[in-house]
């Protein structure tokens, strides 16, 4: 009757086919001979007790070859062995390999089957059949391993309420050996009762007042810079009101400077308008920032700082960003083109390299 195995399957040497018994039943047989041999392997792993009987007509059927070849690849090069009825015959090198293999599958069979006993009996909750499969029944556990339900502690401390006293003198002064109360256990290591949590406590209070002190010092720098920042916008406006009143006031450099780098900041900050500029021009965010820069240094540089309002800035850098990638594109335009003017010098050193050439 055939085994039936999860896994049907056995090892088998990488060089099985350099073996003395295998080289004769090649040089005889060829490759037809060494697939048999292997076929009745196969058949073999699926026997009982790993053994087949003598049937060759019956395993030359089922091989779809001759009888007589069955029969010598059994009998006529030592590679398998016959009962002592001669009603069967086995391989004793392929016996042994599967001892090994099932010896091996047996020892993870059984870990793996302890493995799920103790996981199941662990998640189990009381007066389930898990703990009632094990042990029969909940209080059958402890009895079954200390003898009663109440004495399951009894023999390592002698009683419940005795486990307390042998190691710490009574039931109120288990922790007292140690902390002296309970109150002092606190105090002993945090100084007040309520100071239970006083390192992690001051720990997070030092670093809330550091990150108090940055944000102060932040804030009242941007303050500062924005006073003064309104102060020299404020003195830009005044000087542009009294020239137009016809007076000769003049706007002060830095102002000028300074409204020109917030209306630059705006427009970076501006997502919907920094969107249409990248799209109109193929830029990356990255790049637009990039523009922008460059184009406050050459403003403040060329003396064009001064703007009528962030709409006129939009105006002045689309021109000025339009020009400059005209600039970059017909540089481009010319060096590739004096590339492909200069091209490579050929050489021929040989007749043959010139002739190789045309």
């Amino acid at each position: 009757m055939a085994r039936k195995q999860q896994t049907g399957y056995f090892p088998h040497d990488t060089n099985a086919r350099n073996s003395s018994k295998l080289i004769r039943l090649r040089m005889k047989h060829g490759a037809e001979g060494y697939g048999v041999y292997f076929m009745i392997l196969e058949r073999l792993r699926d026997e009982d007790g790993y053994s087949s009987p003598t049937d060759y007509d019956m395993i030359a059927f089922d091989l779809h070859v001759d009888t007589e070849l069955v029969r010598t690849v059994v009998e006529d090069f030592g590679l398998f062995r016959k009962s002592e009825d001669g009603t069967r015959f086995y391989s004793s090198g392929f016996l042994h390999r599967m001892e090994v293999k099932d010896a091996e599958r047996g020892q993870r069979s059984e870990a793996a089957r302890k493995a799920i006993q103790a996981r199941w009996y662990r998640n189990a909750e009381p007066d389930t059949d898990p703990i009632r499969n094990g042990y029969g029944s909940d209080t059958e556990r402890i009895r079954t391993e200390y003898g009663t339900d109440t004495e399951c502690i009894r023999p390592e401390y002698g009683s419940d309420t005795e486990r307390i006293r042998t190691e710490y003198g009574t039931d109120t002064e288990c922790i007292r050996p140690e902390y002296g109360s309970d109150t002092e256990r606190i105090r002993n290591e945090y100084g007040t009762d309520t100071d239970v949590y006083a390192p992690d406590t001051k720990k997070r209070k030092e670093k809330e007042r550091k990150e108090k002190e940055r944000k102060g010092k932040e804030i009242t720098t941007t303050a500062e810079g924005a006073r003064e920042a309104a102060a020299a916008v404020a003195a830009a406006d005044a000087a542009k009101a009294s020239a137009a009143e016809g007076g000769t006031a003049s706007v002060p450099a830095a102002a000028t400077a300074e409204r020109l780098r917030r209306d630059v900041a705006s427009l970076k900050a501006d997502r919907q308008w920094g969107e249409v500029v990248q799209m109109r021009y193929q830029l990356t965010a990255e790049a637009l920032c990039g523009w922008l820069d460059n184009f406050v240094i050459d403003c403040l540089a060329n003396g064009k700082a001064e703007h009528q309002g962030i709409d006129n800035v939009k105006s002045h850098f689309c021109s000025w960003l339009r020009i400059k990638q005209t600039i970059a594109n017909d540089h481009a335009n010319q060096q590739h083109t004096a590339a492909r003017r200069r091209g490579t010098d050929a050489a021929a050193h040989t007749a043959a390299d010139y002739l190789a050439g045309i």
